[in-house]
């Protein structure tokens, strides 16, 4: 046999030893897990955090992925990416993540995270009466950092202390916002109260030389004032006409701090020239045993003054000068009973009875 021969029986021999040797390990080969995960550049504190997982990933092998959070709200997460609510944590935190095979095998890994703070906000928004300013008293602790408000009502402003002036009352939601140099920023919102102003209005009316002046009932006090004077602390008034001092009167209402004030000035209806005639004298005493008495409001005496009987028969008749006083008259030597008084004015007469006992 020649030498090349026995070189090829040789490696036919060698390859039927070797080929069921590797085949047998080829069942045997071990897959190993590789596990990684990325890390966002810049985290910040009050964020929702996004870790993207690069592990090698043989979907047949694969079992499951355990995500660890140290100290986060979220305790673990079998999502092949997870979402972490960065919440109330500063400084560093261990985030693990581990990959299970269908082997029994598995792989982990931990990386350290750093959580940047974001600024810390506070502010104190004191109640107002409506028509007054709001005031935003920034109690945050960084004085340098950019603040910008939202008062709720579609204003804004930028500044550490601000103020507002609200077109209306009622309740409003204000938002401080802020950011630092790294890029972490934070927002506070707190509501913001405008309290409605009292009704200060009244009702007024004129019965007869008096006014009755009535306010609205929905109110803590009440201070009723003419000419700077107060006059009553009464929901309800009555004063008379020669009380006021020219002719206003003012009422000031207060409830819960707030505080209102409306004044108005009282004129009498007009009125007939009979009406205003009668209210020019006054008579007495009536009944009367003998003596009358008319009293005439200053520059309003009548021309004359008659008395007549009930048939009609003159028994007093006397002219007056128009800057008359007082006029007194007898019946004396008449009988008792009812008389009629004429006070005889330019252009009419009013007629007054009056009784003689």
């Amino acid at each position: 046999m020649k030498p090349s021969q026995h070189l090829e029986k040789w490696l036919f021999d060698l390859r039927l030893i070797i080929l069921p040797i590797l085949l047998v390990a080829s069942f045997n080969i071990k897959v190993i897990a590789q596990t990684d995960f990325s890390i966002p550049i810049n985290i910040c504190e009050g964020e929702r955090v996004t870790f993207i997982n690069l592990s090698r990933i043989d979907s047949a092998r694969l079992d499951s992925f355990r995500w660890y959070f140290e100290g986060a709200e979220l305790g673990s997460s079998s999502e092949s990416d997870a979402v972490w609510p960065i919440t109330g944590l500063t400084k560093s935190v261990i985030v693990g993540l581990t990959q299970y095979l269908s082997n029994g095998d598995s792989a982990n890994i931990q990386k350290g995270v750093n959580v940047n703070e974001a600024p810390v906000l506070d502010f104190v928004v004191p109640s107002v009466c409506y028509g007054e300013e709001t005031k935003f008293i920034n109690k945050s602790p960084n004085s340098t950092l950019m603040y910008t408000w939202e008062f709720g009502d579609n204003g804004k402003d930028t500044g550490y202390y601000v103020s507002h002036l609200y077109d209306a009352d009622g309740v409003y939601s204000a938002t401080l916002s802020a950011s630092n140099s790294i890029g972490c920023s934070n927002q506070l919102t707190k509501q913001a109260e405008v309290n409605p102003l009292p009704n200060a209005n009244f009702s007024v009316e004129y019965p007869k030389d008096t006014f009755l002046l009535e306010a609205d009932e929905y109110t803590d006090k009440y201070r009723w004032s003419t000419g700077g004077r107060t006059i009553s602390t009464d929901r309800k008034l009555s004063i008379a006409r020669d009380e006021i001092v020219d002719s206003e009167i003012c009422l000031f209402t207060e409830y819960y701090g707030c505080s209102n004030e409306s004044c108005e000035t009282l004129i009498p209806p007009m009125l007939s020239v009979e009406e205003q005639v009668l209210n020019s004298f006054s008579i007495y005493p009536n009944p009367s045993s003998e003596t009358f008495t008319v009293d005439f409001k200053k520059g309003q005496s009548p021309k004359s003054i008659r008395v007549l009987n009930l048939l009609g028969v003159e028994v007093v008749n006397s002219n007056l000068d128009n800057q008359a006083s007082n006029y007194v008259f007898s019946l004396a030597t008449q009988h008792s009973g009812v008389y009629y008084l004429h006070l005889v004015y330019e252009g009419t007469i009013v007629t007054r009875q009056i009784v003689k006992k």
